[in-house]
């Protein structure tokens, strides 16, 4: 695991820290001599919430209890101790970024290969891959000028074979459509440019990894 020990160490002096504050509950709890006279006396001066007063009281039995405001006591780790933990964060440091170095250059070596070998694939693909998308191009050309071409003017607000279909007594249904529905790919453009569908199936392939 990087940074093995230096974790091990910051999680001691964590741990030392919890410990010091895991103090007698009955600093917090019970009776205390003189605490209900104490918020009583406070409260007649104050106009904070009983949760703010009642902070404000176990804050004051923690200082009596020791010494100090127990926020103090979560940075007591020894000058050592720091010490310690920096000259493990320093020897440590070094293997960390050098690990790191090696794992990101092997990632982008593996990256590479997986791109080179899929470019391989789509080479030895690309003619039957050109001549489907030639075809579906060339449908999906037809398919577009038969619905959305504009002849003369009309006063229907339709376009191509749509101004027709009610004068001839049949309705035309957009599930009529197989490749130029809103959502269908572009293929006319897909053919002209034949590079871009290559990126999105490297793309694609590379995300779900094969």
């Amino acid at each position: 695991m990087s940074f093995e020990k230096t974790i091990q160490e910051l999680n001691k002096i964590r741990n030392e820290e919890y410990e010091q504050l895991r103090y007698d509950r009955s600093v917090w709890e019970g009776n205390y001599q003189g605490s209900n006279c104490s918020m009583i006396n406070v409260a007649r001066q104050d106009v904070r919430t009983p949760e703010e007063l009642s902070s404000l009281e176990q804050t004051k039995r923690m200082i009596d209890f020791y010494g100090k405001d127990p926020s103090d006591r979560l940075n007591e780790a020894t000058e050592d101790e720091l010490q310690e933990l920096m000259n493990l964060y320093d020897k440590e440091l070094s293997e960390h970024q050098e690990a790191t170095t090696k794992a990101i250059t092997k990632h982008q070596s593996n990256l590479q290969a997986l791109e080179t070998e899929l470019k391989r694939v789509l080479d030895k693909h690309s003619t039957k891959i050109k001549d489907s998308l030639k075809t579906l191009a060339e449908l999906q050309r037809d398919e577009v000028y038969l619905y959305d071409s504009k002849g003369i003017p009309t006063p229907y607000s339709n376009t191509g074979i749509l101004d027709y279909d009610k004068r001839a007594g049949h309705s035309i249904s957009s599930d009529d459509r197989c490749l130029s529905k809103s959502k269908s790919p572009n293929y006319l453009a897909l053919h002209h440019n034949y590079s871009a569908l290559e990126q999105e199936l490297l793309t694609n392939l590379a995300k779900a990894g094969e």
